[in-house]
């Protein structure tokens, strides 16, 4: 009598917070059990804080002081599917983004002018003054906290939907417990409830100058190095990522299994909001997996073109298998193999 309702605690559970794998054993004699089922809305299964409004108005009136500041946009953003949001509370401010070298998803359009790339590989700006993560646990040791300690003292802002994941690698200034769409949208209304239209334009304008000389600087030495070595045999990443992006849908699904070289590949890729949806690289490093998660995105996703991009060494932790299954299930997806005649990563 109860099955419905453990399943349905474990379904809760499962999309969290916290979340993740729930296992369910039951412990029967064989005797048939009769139970309704019920629909299941999963998009609401996951239980949706809301920041208090002081915690939104401190972190407002620090983000407006700002004179250098930078969001990190983490695998929440995409889990709630507030790209959108993300991308106009950016544009307010004409605030500069990165994300983490493993969020799971594409969460803010790379092709942006606002966009820097990789939070641990950071350059710009210089003198940052207040860093805002959304949905981003910098659970990945030595990367995030090298991007975390590249800049002077600064305030430090962690919005969250789990509340396991809150100051558990970094003590931030603020912590603030919110379903991260609505927190975006509080932080933006709160901003309009500060300052002037007047103020918001020259703050924007002012900053975009200044990050868009840095993002078209940075897409200038991406071409010099596709061009400097386009014509290699066997060709670059560069080169393979720029054929990609001529040939696959605006929609395709890309999901990535590769290595310290990833980059390379994404750099020529228009990845994120309108653009090409990512889901990968997992958290940890794992490798074997890549080609069996694209053939679950293709089940999943029938009208998408997907691609799995993989590295040689990667591919042959056992992922040949997943070849039978695809073949039998006649899955129409395009796999692309790395391959460096080698098992060192470069």
């Amino acid at each position: 009598e109860d099955m419905t309702g453990v399943l349905h605690r474990a379904i809760k559970f499962a999309f969290g917070p916290p979340s993740g794998p729930v296992t369910l054993l039951w412990d029967g004699g064989g005797e048939q059990i009769e139970a309704p089922i019920y629909k299941i809305d999963l998009a609401n299964m996951r239980h949706k804080s809301r920041a208090p409004a002081d915690a939104i108005e401190k972190a407002a009136q620090w983000l407006a002081e700002a004179k250098s500041p930078i969001f990190v946009v983490g695998s929440q953003v995409g889990l709630e599917g507030a790209y959108d949001e993300i991308v106009a509370l950016a544009e307010k401010l004409s605030v500069p983004v990165v994300e983490t070298m493993h969020s799971l998803y594409a969460n803010f359009p790379n092709d942006h002018p606002l966009f820097l790339g990789d939070f641990q590989s950071q350059r710009f700006p210089r003198n940052q003054d207040l860093l805002i993560a959304f949905g981003e646990s910098f659970t990945l040791g030595r990367q995030d906290l090298r991007g975390l300690t590249a800049s002077q003292q600064r305030r430090i802002v962690s919005i969250n939907h789990d509340p396991t994941a809150l100051g558990r690698s970094v003590v931030p200034d603020l912590s603030i417990l919110s379903d991260v769409r609505t927190a975006i949208r509080d932080l933006s209304d709160a901003l309009d409830g500060m300052l002037t239209r007047d103020r918001m334009a020259t703050i924007r304008s002012n900053r975009l100058a200044e990050v868009s000389a840095f993002t078209n600087g940075l897409k200038q030495s991406r071409d010099m190095a596709l061009r400097a070595n386009f014509d290699n045999s066997p060709v670059t990443w560069e080169r393979v990522g720029f054929e990609l992006e001529k040939v696959l849908d605006k929609d395709a699904v890309i999901v990535p299994e590769l290595g310290t070289q990833y980059s390379k590949i994404y750099r020529q890729l228009k990845l994120g909001g309108p653009n090409k949806q990512r889901i990968g690289r997992t958290k940890g490093d794992a490798l074997g997996w890549g080609v069996a998660a694209a053939f679950g995105v293709n089940l999943a996703m029938p009208d998408r073109q997907v691609v799995a991009l993989q590295g040689d060494g990667g591919f042959l932790f056992n992922q040949s298998e997943a070849l039978w299954s695809i073949a039998r299930y006649e899955a129409p997806m395009l796999i692309v193999i790395m391959n460096n005649h080698s098992y060192n990563e470069s």
